[in-house]
């Protein structure tokens, strides 16, 4: 299974705001190539109408316990 890291913002609103990080471990933050801590930022000021309760990196892992294929690991928490 390939590496996929997500970049994912929770808040009281919506379970998860997601960004798939690419190579360069870059999000795609509505047009700009930017750094998750920045995509953070910019959506607390750009969108202050939602209450961030979470925010972090994740990688996902394969395990073999018949039930799933994968789960999520943290790597990083900025909330």
């Amino acid at each position: 299974m390939e590496e996929h890291i997500l970049f994912s913002i929770h808040t009281l609103h919506t379970p998860a705001h997601k960004w798939v990080l690419n190579n360069e471990g870059l999000v795609d933050f509505f047009g700009d190539m930017i750094t998750p801590r920045e995509a953070f930022e910019r959506f607390n000021i750009e969108y202050p109408m939602f209450t961030a309760v979470r925010a972090d990196i994740s990688v996902r892992t394969t395990v073999q316990n018949g039930v799933y294929a994968y789960t999520w690991k943290e790597v990083e928490r900025f909330l």
